[in-house]
This record gives C-alpha cells, structure tokens and sequence, in this order.
C-alpha cells in the first residue's frame, strides 16, 4: 500500500480539469483530509492475497498452454515483466516488440541483448505511427520549429496498435495470456483490485478472449526491487527525454501537453503508479518526476534529426 496515500490526492488536482486522473475526464473529490475518492476506493479494495490468487490462477493456464507472450517495449517495465516472467514463474515466454518507428536502435539492441541473455525469443513487428504524428506536429523548416495542431495523444495510438497486433498473434498461436510491465492495477472491480483483464475477438466466428496480466504490479514490485532485479541483468541506462525508457515520442510531446494542460502529461499515471505502491519508499524520485520542468523548444532536435534523416520533412 501507498505510503502517504493523501499525497496523490493533494499533488494530483488538476486546477484546469479539477481531475488529477485527466484525460480520462474523471470527476473526483476530495475529503477533509485531502484524500481523492480514487484513493479511497482503493484502499478498501486493495487485497494482496487476491493478486496472489489471480497471478497463481494465469501461471496455471500459461503452464498448460505451454506458452505466453510478454508484450515488451524494450524499457524498464516490461523487462522486469520479462525477468518475472522467465526467471520467478519459471514460463515458457516470447517477447513480442511493436517497433512505431521512434524506438531508438540502441534500445532495440538493449532489448536483444536482454532477450539473448534471459534466453527468451524476441520478434519485433514494425508498425510505425509516421503518419499519425506528421498529422498532429508540424515542422517549420524556416524556423526549424516544431508546432502542435491538436496535442494528440500518439501514446494511445500505440496501444491499440500494440494490442491489435498481440490479438494476431494469440489468434494464430492459440495462446490465452498475455504478460506487460504495468505498475499499475489494471481495473477496480466491484469488491477487489484486479491485475488481470481480457481481450475479446472474433476467430472463425467464435468470440474469444485472452488474459492480460499487469505482472509487476501483481507482484507488487515497487521502485526499489525493480533496481535490484535490473542489477542482475545487462541493463543500461539510454537517456531519453520524458517519462520513458524506450521511446522518442513522450519527450517530444511533453512540452506541448503542458502547456495545454497546466501540468505534465505523465501526472495521471504518474498518480495511479503512486496509489499503486510503485514509489513505495522512493518519495524523493516520486517528487523529482513529479515536479520536472517543462521541456524547452530545444529538446525536439532529437526528433528533427531523426525525420531528417528519413527524409521526412
């Protein structure tokens, strides 16, 4: 359980939207101790043994299935998904990565040398998101600016993209889980705190579904053990901008969000990462991410040279 619950409630109210779960446009409240309702909430439904019983219930069906595949990003989470995965569960896993054309190649080759280490299968499906993003940031070539026409949230675009491609991959391989590296609950139910969800498509006319588990939060893996379990793998550090360890487009796209919300784009998860017990013990880096400044003009010249030399703009 978080350490200071009320924390997330006090530092998470977006003055603009009165929300700190925006943009998901949920309206919260806050009680006198200036706790929000989602903590509340929460707190009464947290239950760790139920976790424990949801993990232990997937391992069995991944076990007779003899298979299960870890969506991996190639950053922090999901390789502690993948350590998880292989190393404590003992699960015959392969790594599936969706390349959306701004995963860095030195993070692709982090992630093989990752994969070859925890000797792990990885496929990597190239679906770029160009398109999409040329549709929403402009370039001034005179001015060698880049400007904003709608603050899309590409993130999301990449989801549905990632989980698009997993559905074709568990509809051919008859596979029913699938693992990610979220540090967060994936739904609140009715009495509990749920880490697993399902995806349901259509197959030869059947509607069928497959498990997704959030396996860090599951494990209840916080900030400090996620550093610890890094150190035993060849894991190393690739700066990127924003709240990411594998992707351009958050840096980018964090300066305009900002401004268009009065505070950073990563706040929402950045909450439910704190009412999650993420950053148990870690208030300091909590803070820090927190309370990071707003990215400058300047710090788009990663993202231009890339296009530039793709020859995009």
């Amino acid at each position: 359980m978080p350490d200071k619950i009320a924390l997330a409630g006090e530092i998470f109210i977006c003055t603009k939207k009165n929300s700190h779960e925006f943009p998901f446009q949920e309206i919260i409240s806050i009680n006198e101790n200036g706790i929000c309702n989602k903590c509340l909430e929460y707190q009464e439904k947290f239950q760790e043994k139920y976790l424990k019983k949801q993990v232990d219930a997937f391992v069995s069906v991944a076990k007779n299935d003899q298979s299960s595949i870890v969506a991996y990003s190639g950053g922090k989470d999901s390789t502690i998904a993948l350590y998880l995965a292989k190393k404590t569960l003992g699960l015959d896993v392969t790594a599936y990565m969706l390349d959306n054309g701004f995963i860095p190649e030195n993070v692709q080759n982090r992630a093989r040398i990752i994969c070859n280490f925890l000797e792990i299968p990885l496929i990597t499906i190239r679906d770029d998101i160009y398109k999409e993003f040329l549709t929403h940031y402009k370039f001034d070539s005179l001015n060698k600016k880049w400007s904003s026409t709608s603050e899309k949230d590409l993130c999301s675009i990449c989801s549905k993209k990632i989980f698009s491609n997993l559905t074709k991959i568990v509809s051919k391989s008859q596979t029913k889980t699938v693992i990610t590296g979220l540090n967060t609950y994936v739904k609140i139910r009715r009495f509990k705190i749920s880490a697993i969800g399902r995806i349901y498509y259509e197959s030869n006319n059947e509607r069928k579904f497959y498990s997704v588990l959030a396996l860090p939060y599951a494990m209840r893996i916080s900030l400090g053990e996620q550093d610890k379990i890094l150190g035993q793998i060849p894991w190393h550090e690739i700066k990127l901008e924003g709240y990411t360890s594998n992707c351009l487009i958050p840096g980018f796209t964090e300066k305009f969000f900002s401004e268009e919300l009065a505070h950073s784009f990563d706040l929402p998860y950045l909450a439910k990462e704190k009412r999650s017990g993420y950053f148990n013990n870690n208030e300091q880096i909590f803070l820090n991410l927190k309370n990071k400044q707003t990215l400058k003009d300047d710090d788009h010249d990663n993202i231009t040279e890339f296009f530039t030399k793709k020859g995009l703009i």
